[in-house]
């Protein structure tokens, strides 16, 4: 559970900012950072235990944190897809090949 907790709470640092907030705090008071990870730990399990407690619409969270991902998502997979387009029309070319070689020589 720690090893959970603690993978959690990295992310939090950088996308919550209640977490953020509190982990610059403790870090700016002069508490060690081994000491402060595990105070924003406990904070983030507090949390989670405040959502579950107040029976939160997970429903709703998940479709709001889906839908502010989503642009970013679509923009991820159109580069894929242009790359592996690329990838697949250029890799048997020989003037590619010799490019390629030439790079790694």
């Amino acid at each position: 559970m720690r090893r959970n907790l603690y993978i959690g709470v990295l992310g939090a640092m950088r996308s919550d900012p209640t977490i953020k907030a509190f982990y610059q705090r403790l870090r700016s008071a002069g508490k060690p950072a081994k000491v402060t990870l595990a105070a924003c730990m406990r904070k983030l399990l507090t949390m989670l235990n405040a959502i579950i407690k107040n029976e939160t619409d997970w429903k709703k969270i998940f479709q709001e944190f889906e839908n502010s991902r989503k642009e970013n998502t679509d923009a991820i997979a159109e580069l894929a897809l242009e790359n592996y387009f690329v990838m697949r029309d250029h890799v048997a070319d020989p003037k590619f090949l010799l490019r390629k070689e030439v790079e790694f020589a």
